[in-house]
């Protein structure tokens, strides 16, 4: 590594270089008399006017500078204020499975795979670590946020690490693939103390803040467990756009998300599921993805998106939205196929058919259609607005149901 000291170059033996220029020349001279003239005349004229003294006058430059506010620090002592707080509610999730090893016992000298077929294998079960992410209590009980792709697993069994270095089993409760949502909850008859008493344990929770009220340009913090090794690591960066629409890979699926926040927070593999934070500490985005290549690209479902899910699970145990039944390019809501059977079908919207509004609110890049749809509840009826060919049609339709 090269280490270069940040000066200015200096002249050398060059003949062409200027020549060094003494402060202590005729015009240098002129110089420090007005100024020591201008010193010596401020003195006086305070002095003699009795209004104070040079004393006074070093003084208040001194207060004016005093008196500039220390908005970095305030805001730093603020942003570590909020992170020693919520932090305890912040946990880790890690996914483990019986998987099958296979090993073979061979010599160096047959190193290469070709000779396999000379050596016994040996097949064994093993327990091991597939996958890991984030999350974060909302009730004192024990349920936990996170991400849907997170526990997508139907067959691992997660386990959730506190920063206390408590680790606690949870049973995935509800998953819900529309809004990449899923909740869990400790099972609190399982998690038996060293004196092998069971008894039910209080946890920190989260306050679920207002991201209707997210604006571009606020401070936002991220909380996670970056890389499945960095448990509550914390990055803070603002909201660098509303409303955006992505489509995110990863585990084998794809999934177009409507209406989601971006940041600029650093939120790497692991994070997934974790809070993304408001500067009083309210959660206002759960982190789900980001942007491969990008420098700080990543996007954050809006907590007001799942919180009538959430709502849900809590007293009901399953997650129940509304559902229209097609499916469309989220770009131009031009429906591409309608599911059979389903409301949209039964009200008689084609393929080919653009959706441009619902119920009096029109669709488009500030108003998705899952946000609106999101507003109502199975079995409402709402009128859908389409356009087919130059024709202009209103379609009233009853919304089914669709459990996550």
């Amino acid at each position: 590594m090269n280490i270069f000291f940040h000066t200015n170059p200096q002249p050398q033996d060059n003949p062409q270089a200027p020549r060094e220029k003494k402060f202590f020349d005729g015009a240098g001279i002129l110089f420090l008399s007005l100024v020591f003239g201008f010193l010596g005349g401020v003195i006086a004229i305070s002095v003699m006017s009795g209004e104070g003294s040079f004393t006074n006058l070093l003084a208040s430059i001194t207060e004016s500078k005093q008196d500039q506010p220390a908005e970095p620090a305030q805001e730093q002592e603020q942003v570590v204020g909020v992170v020693e707080r919520v932090s305890p509610a912040v946990v880790s999730i890690v996914a483990t499975r019986d998987v099958q090893v296979v090993e073979r016992f061979r010599s160096d000298m047959f190193s290469d795979p070709f000779f396999d077929f000379l050596f016994p294998q040996e097949q064994r079960i093993e327990r091991r670590e597939i996958g890991w992410g984030s999350g974060f209590f909302i009730t004192s009980d024990g349920m936990v946020v996170t991400n849907r792709h997170v526990v997508q697993d139907e067959k691992a069994e997660y386990t959730i690490f506190t920063t206390d270095g408590g680790r606690y089993p949870v049973q995935v409760v509800a998953r819900d693939p529309a809004q990449d949502l899923a909740l869990l909850k400790v099972q609190q008859d399982l998690a038996i103390e060293e004196d092998g008493e069971v008894s039910n344990i209080s946890f920190p929770f989260l306050t679920l803040g207002n991201s209707d009220d997210a604006r571009i340009g606020q401070s936002v913090i991220a909380i996670g467990n970056a890389l499945g090794e960095f448990r509550n690591t914390v990055s803070v960066g603002i909201i660098s756009g509303l409303g955006r629409t992505i489509s995110a890979a990863g585990g084998g699926m794809v999934q177009v998300m409507e209406d989601v926040i971006q940041t600029d927070a650093a939120i790497n593999q692991g994070n997934s599921g974790g809070p993304l934070l408001n500067r009083f500490g309210e959660v206002i985005g759960i982190n789900s993805a980001t942007v491969v290549g990008a420098q700080n690209i990543s996007f954050a479902v809006p907590i007001n998106n799942v919180k009538r899910s959430i709502e849900q699970v809590i007293a009901d145990g399953k997650i129940v939205y509304p559902f229209l039944g097609v499916r469309y390019d989220p770009q131009t809501y031009i429906v591409e196929s309608v599911v059979a059977d389903s409301s949209a079908q039964e009200a008689g919207i084609l393929r080919g058919d653009v959706i441009l509004g619902i119920a009096g609110v029109e669709i488009g890049p500030n108003r998705s259609l899952a946000s609106v749809i999101r507003q109502y509840r199975p079995g409402d009826r709402v009128v859908v607005k389409i356009k087919r060919g130059e024709d202009i049609l209103s379609l009233p339709v009853i919304l089914g149901e669709f459990e996550g």
